[in-house]
Order: C-alpha cells, then sequence, then structure tokens
C-alpha cells in the first residue's frame, strides 16, 4: 500500500469533485466545496487515502497535491461563487498556505476539518487571522462530532460553521437532535457565523433545517460531487421536488 500512495503522490494521481453548497431560503447555488479523489482501487476513498498517507508520513505531501488539484480544477468556476477548501489542522499549523498565498481570494472559505486534533490553537489562530485580514474566510468543519470541534468554535471564532451528517441525519424525526441544532444556530448568531446542514439527503432533513434556522446546506438530495459541475449547471431547472424553500437553483 506504501508504494501504492508513493505512485499516486509522484504521478498526481489525484481526483477533485465539487459539491455544491445551497442557500435554503432562495435555492441559489452560493460556492463549492472542493472534495478529492483518489484513483479507482483502495486508495479511491478519501478517508483511506488520507489515513495511510498519515501513517507512512506523506500527510503533508498529500494535502498539497490535493489543494493544488483544486485550485486548478476550479479556475473555470463562476467568479461570483465560493470556494471551500479543507484543510487539516497540521497543514494550517505547518503554512501549508504560505504556498498557495496567491490564490486565495475573498471568495475563498477555509474549512478546518477533523483530521487530527489541534495542538496549538494560538498558532492556528495566528495564521488565520493573518488571512481573515484579507477578507479570507474560516469554517470549522464537522461540527457536532466530537468536543473537539467545540472548542476549535470557541477557540477560532469561525465565520462558517458546518454540521456533520451525525447529527441531521434523522433530525426531523429525532427531538434530541433538533435540540442540539438549535443551540448550535443560536451560536453561530452569537458569532455572527453562517451555518451550513452537510449530508443532506432526504427533503425533511432540507426542511427541518429551513425551519429551525439553519443559512445553507450540501448533500446528496441537492446534488452529488462532480467534476467542474457548473459547466453544466447554468440554471438547474424545476426545483419543485425539493422543498418549499428551493425555489431557484440558478445563479
Amino acid at each position: 500500500m506504501k508504494k501504492t500512495l508513493e505512485n499516486v503522490l509522484a504521478n498526481r494521481l489525484i481526483t477533485t469533485v465539487f459539491q455544491p453548497v445551497i442557500h435554503i431560503e432562495t435555492g441559489r447555488i452560493i460556492g463549492y466545496e472542493a472534495l478529492s479523489r483518489g484513483p479507482e482501487g483502495p486508495l479511491q476513498e478519501p478517508l483511506v487515502l488520507f489515513s495511510l498517507a498519515t501513517e507512512f508520513g506523506y500527510a503533508m505531501k498529500l494535502e498539497q497535491l490535493c489543494l493544488a488539484s483544486a485550485m486548478e480544477n476550479s479556475i473555470s468556476m463562476p467568479t461570483n461563487l465560493r470556494l471551500f477548501i479543507n484543510l487539516s489542522p497540521f497543514a494550517v499549523e505547518n503554512g501549508i498556505l504560505d504556498v498557495f498565498d496567491h490564490e486565495l481570494t475573498e471568495l475563498t472559505v477555509i474549512e478546518i476539518t477533523e483530521a487530527g486534533v489541534i495542538n496549538d490553537y494560538s498558532k492556528v489562530k495566528k495564521v488565520i487571522d493573518f488571512y481573515r485580514r484579507r477578507g479570507i474566510k474560516i469554517a470549522v468543519d464537522d461540527v457536532g462530532n466530537g468536543y473537539d470541534r467545540l472548542r476549535s468554535i470557541a477557540e477560532l471564532e469561525p465565520d462558517w460553521i458546518k454540521i456533520d451528517r451525525g447529527l441531521i441525519q434523522g433530525c426531523y424525526e429525532n427531538k434530541g437532535r433538533r435540540r442540539v441544532l438549535k443551540h448550535l444556530v443560536a451560536l453561530a448568531a452569537e458569532l455572527k457565523a453562517k451555518v451550513v446542514a452537510e449530508g443532506i439527503e432526504k427533503v425533511d432533513e432540507l426542511n427541518i433545517a429551513g425551519v429551525i434556522g439553519i443559512h445553507y446546506a450540501q448533500g446528496f438530495y441537492l446534488g452529488k460531487p462532480q467534476s467542474k459541475p457548473w459547466e453544466n449547471l447554468m440554471c438547474a431547472g424545476d426545483n419543485s421536488h425539493l422543498s418549499p424553500y428551493l425555489v431557484s437553483k440558478c445563479f
């Protein structure tokens, strides 16, 4: 597996796909999250790919390759849309953004993922505050999946909070999850942060997210990850099957 991984890195065998982030109330696409995939085979799944890279000491090299691919493949994306990019705390702490500094814009959202614990919050905050002063936004990903995510919100005070699929799934029939979601929405309001419900797979999940006050959503129900989907999606057409909140996906 190590040799297979080294071949992926040496030959840049990474594919970037993009999943839309939708404004629930209007149904408009406001941006895309860049997601990395390995070549067909055992390393295609990102969890396996990144886990092996960490195990063999190639985590930083893999993240650089994925970020480079995301930037390169997003060049044709409409200039009024946000680009959400995923970075581990380790990569942020170790200067990965310095390499891509000139490619970051005010429409870039840097998502701090759950891949690894933040060892030095002051160092990470110093880095992200530097980019924040340039208008670049910060997101904490996978909120609701462990204590560290809540601490990341407290320490980093992100501009965007992305709620983990684990809290969204079945929320329409689970009072406990809805209660937690309401508290997260209230917390986001205090921070003046925007909230994204991740992993929306059913219309009921989307409807409850809108009722609770979540601003944005993404998931297979709204759009599967694709290669440059904006090239074939100047207008998504009839959205009547989605939700009363989604009246148009045109941008």
